[in-house]
């Protein structure tokens, strides 16, 4: 009774996939700590922010570097080896290129934020009726189940069509929508397979060339890999950053 009990405030009351605690902490947190004066303001308001296209000359080094690995198994994902040479050329993107930015991003709440996780993967065309009821790399809608102090980055490393899998999401406000519009307790509820992309009007497909990247916030917005074409594929950059108030946590690197 009590799980029945929650389902339904989570997905017809509050529209969500999330933890109800997670939700509250979410709007609580926002409430206190939102600086509205940023330039990163629609953050915290519609999940995402896009940034300015990454320096072509850096893509071209992350993409040089992974060319040198050998993807043995060409299954419908590959999680390249984050090397020592990977590792400087990160170094170089995050103080460097992306400095900017990251100063910007930390005005959102007034916080420091450190990176957690950074990964580069190349997804494959798979067929999804083989694995209707299972989640082979995110490409059912989907909520993260996690706070907004966590977000993540996009970049892209190969130019991205409809074809070659692009990201995609709702804003939050249409997340909210659509959870509660087809009932999506979780996200084996709706079946991608019989969804017709054009249809949802309030979907936004990240389309975009090398080195272009957004900043989103997947605890809050309705998210997912799109399935590559057969014969098409996308390489993506992720990292993964956490805003923190420890001050033993200076440093970006502090992890």
């Amino acid at each position: 009774m009590k799980e029945k009990i929650n389902i339904f405030f989570r997905r017809n009351i509050f529209g969500t996939q999330n933890l109800i605690r997670y939700f509250l902490f979410n709007k609580f947190f926002k409430l206190l700590f939102v600086n509205r004066s940023c330039s990163f303001k629609n953050l915290p308001k519609d999940g995402f922010v896009k940034l300015n296209r990454i320096n072509e000359k850096i893509i071209n080094k992350i993409n040089n570097e992974i060319k040198n690995q050998n993807i043995e198994n060409k299954n419908s994902s590959f999680s390249f080896n984050v090397n020592d040479e990977l590792s400087k050329i990160f170094q170089k993107l995050i103080n460097e290129n992306l400095k900017t930015d990251l100063d910007n991003l930390k005005q959102v709440y007034n916080f420091n934020f450190i990176i957690s996780n950074i990964e580069i993967k190349k997804n494959y065309f798979f067929e999804k009726k083989n694995f209707e009821y299972q989640n082979v790399y995110s490409e059912n809608y989907h909520e993260d189940k996690y706070i907004c102090t966590q977000i993540k980055q996009f970049i892209y490393l190969s130019d991205v069509e409809k074809d070659n899998g692009p990201f995609s999401f709702f804003k939050i406000k249409d997340s909210r929508e659509f959870v509660k519009k087809n009932k999506l307790e979780n996200r084996f509820n709706l079946n991608i397979l019989k969804t017709n992309d054009n249809e949802i009007s309030s979907e936004n497909i990240f389309l975009g060339k090398s080195g272009d990247t957004l900043i989103v916030d997947t605890s809050e917005l309705l998210h997912r890999a799109i399935i590559p074409s057969k014969g098409k594929c996308r390489d993506m950059l992720t990292i993964t950053y956490n805003f923190t108030h420890d001050k033993k946590y200076n440093d970006i690197w502090s992890i």
